[in-house]
């Protein structure tokens, strides 16, 4: 047996195993074992080996949606109960750890978009705790920050969460990405959970202004087990112009610009 199929044996019994922490219940730990493991090859080799196995995808994104609603759960509700803070400041101020990172993850939008005071940003899948929205809120002037959901309770925290930190420019609406309309926005950010993406893609282009900046947020390497890729197909009406950092979530922003 060569070394590259004792290698493949050895990655095959780890995506295994993080398989049966999910089923245990053990989102947390069964997320952090791929990520962990995708910082041991590279990002082909993760790609496809997350290929191999796309049979699991089901079982790791029901994981990864267990996990990230936890944080997000977590870190409003600590937040929300710390009478102490002082609610002018930024979230980063305020972030536990997990809550920090996944912030810190789209630091580089501010080297590509330009967010100009008094725009329009929307968030499309913001979450109960709109990470995304909460930097651009913190680092710009932009003027309305629209954070959508499908869930309900995601949008009342989100108004929630924005009336204690006294972000007023901070709005969650009820509303699917794919059946939105997007004419009023600048910038339209697409979180890496949502689904499907080219759908949303597809709508924010037949609706929003020619000029307006998109960016998709992608996976790769084997997070491509837990979110739907949107890099291969693609609307025939973009292309990405530039690629973002990869972070410990396993997705990067993607840039796009029309054609």
């Amino acid at each position: 047996m060569s070394g590259w199929q004792c290698a493949n044996m050895k990655y095959d019994e780890l995506v295994e195993n993080a398989l049966l922490a999910a089923r245990r219940g053990d989102a947390r730990g069964s997320i952090q074992a791929l990520v962990e493991l995708s910082e041991t090859i590279d990002e082909n080799e993760g790609a496809a080996l997350a290929a191999a196995h796309g049979t699991k995808s089901e079982a790791f994104t029901l994981a990864y949606r267990e996990w990230i609603l936890a944080l997000e759960a977590d870190e409003v509700n600590r937040t929300l109960s710390d009478a102490e803070k002082d609610a002018a400041v930024s979230y980063r101020d305020v972030a536990g750890a997990d809550g920090a990172a996944a912030y810190d993850r789209v630091a580089d939008l501010f080297d590509y978009v330009d967010f100009q005071p008094g725009s329009h940003f929307v968030l499309v899948g913001a979450g109960e705790l709109p990470m995304t929205a909460l930097h651009v809120h913190d680092k710009s002037q932009v003027g309305r920050i629209e954070c959508l959901d499908t869930r309900r309770e995601a949008v009342e925290k989100v108004d929630a969460f924005g009336k204690w930190m006294n972000y007023d420019r901070l709005v969650g609406t009820l509303s699917d990405g794919s059946a939105h309309d997007y004419s009023q926005a600048d910038v339209v950010f697409i979180a890496n959970m949502v689904s499907p993406k080219a759908q949303v893609l597809s709508r924010v282009l037949d609706t929003a202004k020619p000029r307006t900046q998109i960016i998709l947020r992608d996976p790769y390497s084997l997070g491509l087990l837990w979110a739907e890729e949107g890099a291969s197909t693609l609307d025939e009406r973009v292309e990405i112009a530039a690629v973002g950092a990869g972070s410990r979530f396993l997705s990067r922003d993607l840039y796009l610009r029309r054609v």
